[in-house]
């Protein structure tokens, strides 16, 4: 009952519940840190777990989950190094709870021990699960070596693990590798998902803008129809590439509404490469969406001082101006 009213958002009445429990088992505590989890209250949680007069692998979970899902990583990781002190050995979801945060600090050093600890910990560096984890850990940490080598040391691969390893390389500037992992996923049969697709496209950042523009289009050759962060992804190579009015056109065809992100990208541009023409042609658009954001105002600005156009700054000042004006 305590989990089924913390899903529904109903925490008092699971607290309710807990509190008027005859007998308060390891099982209803574990039910109720992860109930303050679920519904953002950490500090409740944190104090409950401290207060458990014995904790099981499921506590410990409970709390590791509570911390890495919140994003307070450290945390995290700090609770993790403290299971050894309780006497509870980690399983395959805490070490994947970990890595996971670990990943995200970007410690080296604390992943190369993470590392060991799957290994030497009932050989949880064979779950597929953790396998994947520890290469995104790698990947994220920059050290893609050490990511490749656990992606070929994996008995077995599904197309996240796959994902994970283009990530890694492509992340850290290995567009070639990433682009090779690709083609021998394809040889192995692995369907690739729209998360291979952003890694791959952000191999542009590698000198791969040819591929990588490719590749978007070859989206829906694998039965995949680009979302917003391809989109975005895309819009993003090609200002990068000084393709600016691609990028326009392509903000222009997305099958939704361009938001204010890809608005942006394409101003920012036009500030990097002078295009003032181009700049007073998205000028209304993005004025129209966002006319209290200063900053891109400013860049704005800037593409039109740039080019003498002074006329056209007092133009678009007063245009949004009446825009706030309207929206009050």
């Amino acid at each position: 009952m305590i989990t089924a009213y913390a899903q529904n958002g109903r925490l008092e009445e699971a607290k309710e519940i807990f509190d008027r429990s005859p007998q308060r088992t390891m099982v209803t505590y574990n039910a109720m840190v992860t109930a303050y989890s679920q519904n953002g209250h950490l500090q409740r949680a944190k104090a409950l777990f401290d207060g458990m007069e014995q904790r099981d692998i499921v506590s410990w979970n409970a709390m590791l989950a509570a911390y890495a899902q919140s994003g307070h990583d450290t945390q995290t990781v700090d609770l993790f190094k403290s299971m050894d002190i309780d006497g509870v050995t980690p399983n395959h979801v805490s070490l994947i709870s970990a890595l996971d945060a670990c990943g995200r600090v970007g410690e080296l050093r604390l992943a190369d021990a993470l590392y060991d600890a799957a290994l030497t910990l009932g050989g949880y560096a064979a779950h597929l699960m953790v396998a994947t984890s520890v290469v995104d850990m790698y990947g994220k940490c920059g050290d893609v070596a050490a990511a490749r080598r656990a992606f070929d040391a994996m008995l077995e691969r599904d197309v996240v693990a796959w994902n994970a390893m283009v990530a890694a390389y492509s992340h850290n500037g290995h567009g070639h590798e990433a682009l090779e992992i690709f083609r021998t996923m394809d040889l192995e049969g692995v369907n690739p998902s729209e998360s291979t697709f952003v890694s791959l496209v952000g191999c542009s950042r590698s000198g791969f803008f040819e591929e990588s523009r490719e590749l978007f289009l070859a989206m829906q050759d694998c039965g995949l129809d680009p979302n917003g962060e391809h989109f975005h992804c895309m819009v993003d190579l090609l200002c990068r590439a000084g393709k600016l009015r691609e990028a326009r056109d392509l903000i222009v065809s997305m099958p939704f509404e361009a938001d204010f992100p890809a608005w942006s990208a394409l101003v920012s541009a036009c500030s990097v490469h002078g295009d003032s023409k181009l700049g007073r042609e998205v000028a209304n658009e993005v004025i129209s969406l966002v006319p209290e954001d200063s900053g891109l105002y400013v860049c704005l600005s800037k593409v039109f001082s740039s080019a003498g156009m002074q006329d056209e700054v007092a133009r678009l000042e007063q245009k949004r101006k009446d825009l706030l004006l309207k929206s009050k």
